[in-house]
């Protein structure tokens, strides 16, 4: 299954619950204007131009439900990010390799052998939809390449390594294009040309990300695979396991995580119900209170916890399934199903919490079933 996919990995260590991060709003002041006095102009010709804020989404809560999300993690599920690449356009850096560097569903890089520096090359790492906020828009660089503005990352520090985003519309997400060389000991680690070729291969991929054709990923009839899979498909069943509570829209914090918000009139509490797909390890019992268990035929961990110790019961329960195993144990390659129930205090400075309003773990793993059943 996804054989010609399966070259290289690389993960990080799976946070047991994948949770929406509430940032905090930012809180404009204002005057007064009183009636008949003249409103001053400024001369300052930058004066006239909006904050970036008040045209880009300035967290990930408003990115989320921006107009065109949806859209887009749709049509970026439906592609893939290896199958974007331009291989010919890359061997006027070296020869390309065979296979693929993956990293997560919706990153991959090509590497790329020099042909007159034996042992070195370059590598190339395409990822889609990364959270892309007024506040980057701000400190990065804004550049233009082949009719499209594009965005130098400030991270671009180093002497071997560069970074470009390509924003889309004004969802608060961009796609992202990391350049760096690699090279064998004592070979020099320099690349003067690495932001300029780096923007170089951005731009020639700029049409066909903005576009972002569907792609077929070649996967055999029957196989498993959480690969252009949606993890809020059975969003109409997972609200149904909320009887009495309203949910706002689903919102999007990347291709293959989904977050819904729920609340009821006079609950001191609000509901947060989030799923994602990941390639990752295969999730391991860390804790006390975490239990191994089996669910709908999957092996998994349910990770119970409580954000006040004052509570008699957990007021988050996550859920993190195996949907296909790692080819190699300890591997980053299984695909994982990650759900989590989170009910969060309307007001988290009171000096006590209620109990949670139901058993978070038991409606986690109502909405691990509903989500299961959504794949198909």
């Amino acid at each position: 299954m996804l054989a010609f996919l399966e070259v290289w990995c690389a993960g990080g260590k799976f946070a047991k619950a994948v949770c929406l991060a509430a940032v905090a709003a930012m809180v404009a002041g204002c005057g007064q204007l009183v009636e008949g006095s003249p409103i001053p102009v400024s001369t300052d010709p930058a004066a006239t131009v909006p904050p970036q804020s008040a045209i880009f989404p300035g967290d990930l809560a408003e990115a989320s439900v921006a107009p065109g999300t949806a859209d887009l993690m749709g049509r970026v599920r439906s592609s893939h990010a290896c199958l974007l690449h331009d291989r010919e356009f890359a061997r006027r850096y070296g020869t390309p390799a065979d296979g693929w560097l993956i990293e997560r569903f919706s990153k991959c890089g090509v590497m790329v052998n020099s042909d007159v520096e034996p042992g070195a090359g370059y590598i190339f790492e395409l990822s889609l939809a990364d959270a892309y906020l007024s506040i980057d828009r701000d400190q990065d660089t804004a550049e233009e390449v082949g009719g499209h503005e594009v965005f130098r990352s400030r991270t671009s520090y180093g002497t071997h390594d560069c970074t470009y985003y390509l924003p889309i519309g004004k969802t608060g997400f961009a796609h992202g294009l990391r350049g760096r060389r690699v090279h064998s000991p004592g070979q020099p680690s320099e690349w003067p040309a690495r932001c300029e070729s780096t923007k170089e291969y951005l731009g020639a991929l700029a049409d066909t990300l903005i576009e972002m054709p569907p792609r077929d990923i070649g996967a055999s009839p029957g196989s498993r695979s959480l690969v252009q899979k949606n993890p809020c498909a059975a969003d109409a069943s997972i609200r149904d396991l909320f009887p009495g509570w309203n949910g706002g829209q689903t919102g999007w914090v990347s291709a293959y995580s989904c977050t819904i918000d729920l609340s009821k009139p006079g609950d001191p509490y609000k509901i947060t119900v989030t799923a994602t797909f990941m390639r990752n390890n295969e999730q391991a019992a860390v804790l006390p209170e975490d239990g191994v268990v089996t669910h709908d035929g999957l092996s998994g961990v349910e990770y119970p916890s409580t954000g006040n110790a004052a509570l008699p019961s957990p007021n988050k329960c996550g859920y993190a399934l195996t949907y296909v195993p790692a080819a190699v144990p300890g591997a980053a390659t299984a695909h994982v199903v990650s759900v989590s129930v989170d009910a969060n205090p309307q007001n988290p400075l009171a000096a006590s919490w209620p109990a949670a309003p139901f058993d978070m773990c038991e409606r986690a793993r109502a909405v691990s079933s509903a989500v299961l059943a959504g794949i198909g």
